[in-house]
């Protein structure tokens, strides 16, 4: 898994403190993760598309910027 994919599945999962809480990581293991520092293993792919996605977004509303 690519990080712009890790990233997309997470942004269906949550925000990446909400992610990395549920994984049982820092916030900062995910960003990590997600700008390619770290190589994504299957083992955090698969623990990743495990967790359940969140309800989509409403159409014409933008996700907030950081």
């Amino acid at each position: 898994m690519s990080p712009a994919q890790y990233r997309r599945e997470r942004k269906a999962r949550g925000t990446q403190a909400t992610v990395a809480a549920l994984l049982g990581v820092q916030r900062e293991t995910i960003t990590r993760r997600e700008a390619g520092e770290v190589e994504i293993t299957r083992e955090m792919e698969l623990a990743l598309l495990a967790l359940p996605k969140t309800q989509p977004a409403k159409p014409g509303k933008p996700e907030r910027q950081r």
